[in-house]
């Protein structure tokens, strides 16, 4: 909810609440579910800033958070930090004089405020299927409250995927992340017998919330 609008409360159905204020909203999310979700079983590149990436890996993860890139344990984003993370995961690498020049020239070039927006969208699309409240740029370490720590959820899935599959640990470190935690949920849901939540789910508990609101106030939800 962006901006919100109150007008004299006229009684509305939740149906007729959420297929007016919500719907659009949960149709669009789970176009990038089912976008997301097949994009992780994609061997090819995903552009970022211009460049092609590979998928990441538990092992870049673990790179990533040894060198405390802010993508992935939160602080101070800068150009530095951004030819950081995109330096672990550009294919090929930028190895030799010629290459790291090419590179570190081209990220140079780009816009800052666009290599964060699509960084944070590849860490997003990485994440996608998992539990980890990932850390957005410019969050401070000491705020991080209880959120999880990145390489503690990847101990536990290589554990539940090997349990599981017989998969080697060097296997599943060199697995695309977004793939490893769409088999950890697909494993979760068997054994609960139920699928669980996506990322479109959630707008139907924003729409309850909001619903409860304008029955209440008078609020209208601008989305």
């Amino acid at each position: 909810m962006t901006d919100v609008l109150t007008e004299p409360r006229v009684e509305i159905s939740f149906d007729e609440f959420y297929a007016k204020y919500f719907l659009p909203k949960q149709q669009k999310l789970q176009a990038q579910d089912a976008q997301w979700r097949d994009e992780a079983f994609v061997a090819g590149p995903i552009t970022v800033c211009g460049l092609p990436l590979r998928g990441m890996t538990p092992y870049d993860l673990g790179i990533l958070h040894g060198l405390e890139n802010p993508f992935v344990v939160g602080g101070q984003v800068t150009p530095e930090r951004v030819a950081q993370f995109l330096a672990v995961l550009v294919d090929p690498p930028p190895r030799g004089w010629w290459r790291r020049r090419k590179f570190i020239r081209h990220v140079a070039a780009y816009s800052f405020a666009s290599s964060i927006r699509e960084i944070r969208d590849y860490v997003k699309r990485m994440f996608y299927a998992s539990d980890v409240a990932f850390v957005e740029p410019g969050d401070k370490p000491s705020n991080q409250g209880s959120r999880p720590e990145p390489l503690s959820i990847v101990s536990s899935v290589v554990m539940s995927l090997a349990s599981h599959t017989g998969w080697s640990e060097t296997e599943i470190l060199q697995m695309r992340l977004a793939r490893v935690f769409q088999y950890r949920k697909a494993i979760a849901e068997r054994q609960a017998g139920a699928p669980s939540f996506s990322y479109s789910d959630k707008v139907v508990s924003e729409a309850l919330e909001a619903h409860g609101r304008y029955m209440a106030t008078g609020e209208l939800p601008t989305i």
